[in-house]
C-alpha cells in the first residue's frame, strides 16, 4: 500500500540522510500531495540542519585563532624569566585577545537567541531615542578620536520616544558605529543621525571610508561574512556585528539598507515603526 511505503520511507531518513526524498507517484492525488509536502518539510530540516553545521563550524573557527593566541603567549611567557616590559607586552596581548574572545561569545550568545526567542526575549519600554543617539556617540567617540576621525551626532529632531529594548538599540548602534570607525581612515568624517519620517524613527550613520564592492552589499547582514576577510581580522572583527544590527532591526519590526560605493563611503538607514501612542 502507498501509505505503507511511505511510512517505510519515512522511517529510513535520519539527520545522515536528510537528502533522501519520498517517491511521489502521483502528484495529483492525497497520497501524493502528502508525499511532496513532507518531502518539502524535508528540504527546510536539510536546509536549517546545514545552517547550523555551517555556524558550529564558523564559530568554531573564530574561537579557535584568540585561544591559540592565548595559548601560545602565555607559553612563551612562562617559558623562561624575563624582565618587567616583556611580561607587560605578553599581558596586555594576552588582555586584548581575552576581550576579543568575550566579544565573539557575547555576539554569539545573542545570535544563538535569534530563531527561537526573539520576540519574547526583549524588554521593550517607552525610551528616547535621543538620548539613546546621544550616549553612543559619546561612547563611539573615543574611538573615533583615538583613530583621528570626526564624529558627529546630528541630533537636532524633537523629542522621538520609541517602544523598544534600549539595551539592544544601544548594541545596534554602537555596532555600525565601531563599524564605521573601522573602515574610515585617519581624517575621515563619521555621523549619526536621527530623524522622523512616515510614522518611522529613521537612524542614519555615514562614514567616508573604504566603501563595500556592489557584489558584497547583499552578504554583509549574513553571519561571518567579511567583506575582506584579512583586514576584518586584523582589526579584531569577526564577520558578527552586522549580523546583530540585522536581528535587532526586525526585531523591533524595522527595516535596515546598506548604501556604499567604494572609495568614497557607506551609509546605513534603519526605520523603526512608531506606535501611535509614542509620537
Amino acid at each position: 500500500m502507498p501509505i505503507a511505503s511511505m511510512n517505510e520511507q519515512t522511517q529510513r531518513i535520519s539527520a545522515e540522510s536528510l537528502s533522501s526524498r519520498l517517491d511521489v507517484t502521483n502528484s495529483r492525488d492525497e497520497v501524493g500531495r502528502l508525499a511532496a509536502t513532507i518531502n518539502a518539510l524535508l528540504t527546510r530540516l536539510e536546509e536549517s540542519f546545514k545552517e547550523q553545521q555551517r555556524f558550529v563550524a564558523d564559530a568554531s573557527h573564530e574561537l579557535r585563532t584568540p585561544l591559540a593566541v592565548l595559548r601560545g603567549e602565555t607559553e612563551i611567557a612562562l617559558s623562561k624569566t624575563r624582565n618587567i616590559d616583556e611580561y607587560q607586552e605578553s599581558l596586555s596581548l594576552i588582555n586584548e585577545e581575552a576581550e576579543r574572545l568575550s566579544r565573539i561569545v557575547e555576539d554569539l550568545f545573542i545570535l544563538a537567541r535569534q530563531p527561537i526567542d526573539a520576540p519574547h526575549v526583549l524588554e521593550k519600554q517607552p525610551l528616547s531615542l535621543n538620548e539613546t543617539i546621544k550616549d553612543c556617540a559619546r561612547a563611539a567617540h573615543v574611538l573615533a578620536s583615538r583613530k583621528g576621525v570626526r564624529l558627529v551626532a546630528e541630533n537636532g529632531s524633537p523629542s522621538i520616544v520609541l517602544n523598544g529594548d534600549e539595551d539592544l538599540l544601544k548594541r545596534m548602534i554602537l555596532n555600525l558605529l565601531d563599524n564605521a570607525v573601522k573602515y574610515t581612515p585617519v581624517g575621515g568624517d563619521i555621523s549619526v543621525e536621527l530623524k522622523r519620517q512616515n510614522g518611522n524613527a529613521r537612524i542614519v550613520v555615514r562614514d567616508t571610508g573604504i566603501g563595500i564592492p556592489p557584489n558584497d552589499q547583499m552578504h554583509v547582514f549574513d553571519r561571518f561574512y567579511r567583506v575582506d576577510k584579512a583586514r576584518s581580522r586584523a582589526q579584531g572583527g569577526a564577520g558578527l556585528g552586522l549580523s546583530i544590527v540585522q536581528w535587532i532591526v526586525d526585531a523591533h519590526e524595522g527595516k535596515i539598507t546598506v548604501d556604499s560605493e567604494p572609495g568614497v563611503g557607506t551609509k546605513f538607514t534603519i526605520d523603526l515603526p512608531l506606535q501611535e501612542t509614542f509620537k
